[in-house]
């Protein structure tokens, strides 16, 4: 029970609540029944008030008021409930019995999951002059009934209200503000709302992890870029975390960063996929020699990636290296031929890069390869006469 439960309480149980506006009857009754709840006999105190017979609303309502309070005591809530509604619905206490009789009720009808009825009551609350606190923890009261409620908008309304009242804990209302925004998939609001709460919270990873995935869903990127950079100084990043920041750095054109952030996992150097992703970034950054180092590594963790070792040999024009490494490369193609004839002519073997051709040729019908074919038989007359001229000088 809140605060306002339990002030409602001592006034009830003190004996000295507008005692003058009772029926002497009544107020003998009450004090019998205080009697009673002070030894601990609560049903005692209960039967004595079920017995009250008024004829005078207001000694009706505070006897309903009462009762309300034992069967709370009594754990009774049910009961407790039904006779502060009769006490509220009577409508003739003192104004302060009155809010606080309402605010025991709203309560617990919340606390009861009858949220519907509780706004009820709140919202009669809250239009009666209270303090800027009290006004402040009745919205946040309705926020959390409408959020019980699944009803977003007043979810919103409320929870600027409890903020614009000078509510201490901002976290409450903006957290509540927020989850209503994203199920209503208003990204650029809640990404506003996130902000704010991670000025009062700077090292709250789920604010920074929901700031990323709303900027992500908003289909911003660079956004979630630099929230995630943002978030890698405040809080841990898990490995996962880190490889989505790798690939946001790539995707915003900075794939040195990327292979550099990945870096920083644990397993950088010994898993297979992380080698590989690495070694993408690189090549992509065109820093060739490092990329060639990773996919050697990733190679001869798995063979089918001598082919990505080969292509940045040849890239980098190191082709003896490629010729020695590319019979490596699993389940060749007619594109693995194509490349090894390539090769062959770059290191000027060509009738063995001829050879190789016409044998590929004879497997396969590729537009490629005869145009490599008819290409080599050139270049190998061309160089006949030369040949034959240098087998003369020689004689």
């Amino acid at each position: 029970m809140n605060k306002y439960s339990v002030a409602l309480i001592a006034i009830l149980l003190s004996g000295s609540a507008n005692a003058a506006d009772l029926s002497r009857y009544t107020a003998s009754k009450l004090q019998q029944a205080q009697k009673y709840e002070s030894s601990g006999d609560l049903h005692s105190a209960i039967q004595v008030l079920q017995s009250v017979e008024n004829q005078r609303e207001y000694d009706a309502a505070f006897v309903q008021q009462s009762l309300g309070v034992y069967y709370w005591k009594a754990g009774d809530l049910a009961q407790s409930i039904h006779h502060l509604t009769l006490a509220v619905d009577y409508d003739v206490l003192s104004e302060q019995q009155q809010q606080s009789t309402r605010q025991m009720l709203a309560n617990l009808l919340f606390n009861q999951q009858q949220y519907q009825k509780a706004l009820e009551q709140y919202y009669v609350l809250v239009r009666a002059k209270a303090t800027k606190s009290s006004q402040a923890q009745l919205w946040l009261n309705i926020a959390k009934a409408h959020y019980q409620l699944k009803e977003w908008n007043n979810v919103i309304t409320a929870s600027n209200a409890t903020l614009a009242a000078g509510y201490a804990k901002q976290i409450d209302p903006l957290s509540m503000k927020l989850a209503a925004l994203v199920e209503q998939k208003e990204w650029q609001q809640a990404g506003s709302v996130l902000k704010r709460l991670l000025i009062l919270e700077p090292n709250n990873a789920i604010w920074w992890r929901q700031l990323v995935d709303i900027e992500l869903r908003a289909g911003n990127t660079k956004q979630a870029l630099d929230a995630l950079a943002l978030a890698d100084k405040q809080i841990a990043l898990t490995a996962q975390e880190r490889r989505l920041l790798a690939s946001l750095y790539a995707h915003n054109g900075a794939p040195e960063r990327a292979a550099i952030t990945l870096e920083h996992i644990d397993q950088a150097r010994s898993e297979l996929e992380l080698i590989v992703e690495q070694a993408k970034y690189w090549q992509t950054a065109k820093e060739l020699e490092t990329a060639e180092h990773l996919w050697l590594k990733a190679a001869r963790l798995d063979g089918q990636y001598y082919w990505q070792y080969v292509l940045v040999l040849t890239y980098q024009d190191k082709w003896q290296q490629a010729l020695q490494t590319i019979d490596k490369v699993q389940n060749p193609t007619t594109e693995t031929a194509l490349l090894k004839v390539q090769i062959l002519y770059a290191l000027e073997r060509v009738d063995l890069a001829l050879s190789m051709a016409k044998s590929a040729l004879e497997n396969t019908s590729d537009t490629q390869i005869e145009n490599w074919v008819a290409f080599l038989e050139k270049v190998k007359l061309a160089r006949e006469p030369s040949l034959m001229n240098k087998q003369k000088e020689g004689i």
